[in-house]
């Protein structure tokens, strides 16, 4: 409405990163300018959406998106389209709504062909694609910025930019999956030790270790999905589902899927499950 509101800055430690932030105060569309001494920095203003939070303490089976066959990997476009991986060799591409429309790839092992696609990621209309059986990653379209791979049998995530390997970060044990949080910590799935690693976001310091749950169902975490405000889901093999608030507490647990594994996240909030055993994508 063309008012202006006052944001703070803070300077992180090493003087070279500063944090900006401001708490509006109704949803809809911002501008954001960040100036020194009354010159705009790169790429200022940023034009930014704010949405309502949503309470995941309500979470509730919203649909099913039914592969048939098994599916071990789940992405969305911001256009509401569901992304799942097909042990037939291809990626079924399913409607808002439900229905499949189209497929990428078929049988094999060449280019644009898959033996057994795993895991997917959405950057914009680039969708890239990890194989079980071929131990690679093809992408298509022209790719930009760094794509980290979980590398279970080598115990590590890979770091590539552009296509090109950049660096190795050693886990403490098989790595299922990786996710990156608002301030670019790297969260890391461990399958046997039951827990998540924390990187910084160079991934040369290990920050933290959480959720090694003694009660027995945060067992053989696999997928991880962090959104904007920092909460966190993680899909255990065990048939759960763990919600964490941004400080890492139980928000909500939602039991009975069957293996779940790759889980991603819509731009409305909602939350996508691969359900292995039960060969389709639930939704929450």
């Amino acid at each position: 409405d063309g008012s202006k509101e006052e944001g703070r800055v803070v300077i992180v430690n090493d003087n070279n990163t500063a944090i900006v932030s401001c708490t509006p105060q109704s949803i809809g569309g911002y501008e954001l300018s960040v100036t020194i001494r009354g010159r705009h920095i790169k790429g200022s203003p940023y034009q930014l959406s704010v949405k309502a939070s949503r309470d995941y303490t309500t979470l509730t089976n919203q649909r099913s998106f039914h592969v048939g066959n098994y599916t071990a990997g789940v992405t969305v476009h911001t256009n509401g389209e569901v992304f799942a991986s097909s042990s037939d060799g291809f990626v079924q591409i399913f409607s808002e709504a439900g229905t499949a429309v189209r497929r990428i790839g078929s049988k094999g092992n060449g280019d644009g062909q898959f033996d057994y696609p795993w895991s997917l990621l959405l950057i914009g209309d680039r969708l890239y694609v990890s194989d079980n059986n071929l131990h690679r990653v093809q992408y298509f379209s022209a790719t930009t910025g760094n794509i980290l791979v979980a590398d279970f049998s080598n115990k590590r995530v890979q770091v590539f930019k552009d296509g090109t390997f950049v660096q190795v970060i050693q886990c403490d044990g098989n790595a299922t999956d990786v996710a990156v949080d608002n301030e670019g910590k790297i969260h890391i799935t461990i399958w046997y030790q039951h827990h998540v690693q924390v990187f910084s976001p160079d991934g040369k310091t290990r920050l933290d270790t959480y959720y090694n749950n003694p009660a027995g169902n945060f067992n053989d975490p696999y997928g991880i999905a962090i959104d904007d405000e920092g909460y966190i889901f993680v899909s255990c093999n065990n048939g759960y589902l763990h919600v964490l608030s941004p400080d890492r507490k139980q928000v909500k647990l939602i039991s009975g899927l069957s293996n779940p594994w790759g889980v991603a996240l819509d731009k409305d909030g909602y939350i996508y499950v691969a359900e292995y055993g039960n060969k389709c994508i639930t939704k929450y």
